[in-house]
């Protein structure tokens, strides 16, 4: 059975692709989100896969809070959540996927 996690792994993420399933344009950027926190990553989809990628953040826009939507703010290279949890990549070409993690939750 092919995964969306497969599919990234071979094209990448495609950015005509975001929102395009639940018009989420997403809290701190219309962006592609990533997170060190397994758990953060979690409780976005809970199919039991995990992808990890290689992100090159570069100079970010740590958001001082909800700001839905927004593109990429001038003179930075993405962003970051309030809480340094969550970061918005916007721009495919800082993103290396590596690997599909598959997990059993218990």
């Amino acid at each position: 059975r092919r995964v969306h996690g497969d599919a990234i792994l071979q094209t990448n993420f495609l950015l005509s692709k975001l929102a395009s399933n639940t018009g989420d344009k997403g809290y701190f950027g219309a962006g592609i989100y990533f997170s060190e926190y397994p758990t953060v990553c979690m409780g976005y989809h809970a199919n039991g896969q995990l992808l990890l990628s290689k992100v090159l953040t570069g100079k970010f826009f740590k958001c001082p809070s909800v700001m839905m939507g927004i593109p990429l703010q001038a003179g930075f290279d993405s962003h970051t959540s309030p809480c340094g949890k969550e970061i918005v990549i916007f721009d495919v070409d800082q993103i290396l996927p590596c690997y599909v993690v598959h997990y059993c939750a218990s």
